[in-house]
């Protein structure tokens, strides 16, 4: 990715990379995602929720991070990653979240 590379140096100052550099490419897939070309409607979370509670979801369920992981990533305390994947599930219905993989993970 072109835009993390270039920003590299700003983000290693940054008190958390990992937050910082998430955002960046949440900023580039959402970018590609929208317009009359993009992919925004494979992206069934993201249509649906709020952007963080879809990453959290996305992170978490589809991917299998932990929830402390979530939060690293995402540069929230892990209470509040929690909070966003129970915002997730709840904000769903129960056959949309069996179809989207959402299962428990261990948290």
């Amino acid at each position: 990715m072109v835009r993390l590379a270039a920003d590299w140096p700003r983000l290693v100052r940054e008190q958390n990379l990992s937050a910082a550099a998430w955002a960046l490419v949440r900023e580039e897939v959402s970018a590609r995602c929208d317009g009359p070309h993009g992919l925004w409607e494979a992206d069934a979370l993201h249509r649906l929720l709020p952007s963080a509670a879809a990453d959290a979801a996305v992170l978490h369920y589809q991917l299998g991070m932990q929830l402390t992981e979530t939060a690293d990533l995402m540069g929230v305390e892990p209470s509040t990653a929690a909070g966003l994947v129970l915002a997730a599930e709840r904000s769903l219905p129960k056959a949309a979240g069996e179809q989207l993989a959402f299962r428990s993970t261990g948290a």
